[in-house]
């Protein structure tokens, strides 16, 4: 099962996408509705997919970024 997590703090299209998405029974979709929820559920369920808004009020989207890339996890992938 692929892991994907949809952040954006737009309910409506954060909605749509994650409609969109789950009309494909192989994947496990996850939602945030801003950056730190955003980060928060990224390293609790360590998605293979991560779709990520470019605007959140509470964190810039380049930090989550910057934090995201910091944990060993995600070192290795480099």
């Amino acid at each position: 099962m692929i892991k994907v997590l949809v952040a954006n703090e737009d309910i409506k299209q954060n909605r749509d996408c994650l409609r969109f998405l789950a009309n494909d029974k192989n994947l496990n979709v996850a939602a945030a509705t801003n950056g730190t929820s955003a980060l928060q559920k990224y390293l609790e369920i360590k998605p293979n997919v991560f779709i990520l808004d470019s605007y959140f009020t509470d964190i810039c989207y380049t930090d989550i970024l910057d934090r995201i890339c910091v944990t060993l996890d995600e070192k290795k992938k480099c």
